[in-house]
């Protein structure tokens, strides 16, 4: 599951989708993307990551495989607890 992708199906990736998407336009902008992928109880390192010049980061280099686990993680996280809910 982990290799490099994750598979889901459309409606769960719209459930995900629908709890951050607050323009309600069936996307995640970068801001919605942030109240995903941000933590939300630690304000500070938060609002640090916000405002990281774009020049911060390699646009042109791949991510790195522990940031997509990470990610992967992430989802499949809010993916179980959007089910239950």
């Amino acid at each position: 599951m982990k290799a490099n992708y994750i598979r889901i199906s459309e409606e769960d990736a719209a459930l995900v989708i629908k709890e951050y998407d607050a323009n309600n336009d069936d996307n995640l902008d970068f801001e919605e993307f942030t109240r995903l992928a941000l933590p939300s109880t630690n304000l500070a390192l938060k609002e640090i990551a916000i405002n990281r010049s774009n020049d911060d980061y390699r646009k042109k280099e791949p991510l790195s495989q522990k940031l997509i686990s990470e990610l992967l993680d992430l989802l499949e996280s809010e993916l179980k607890f959007q089910k239950v809910r």
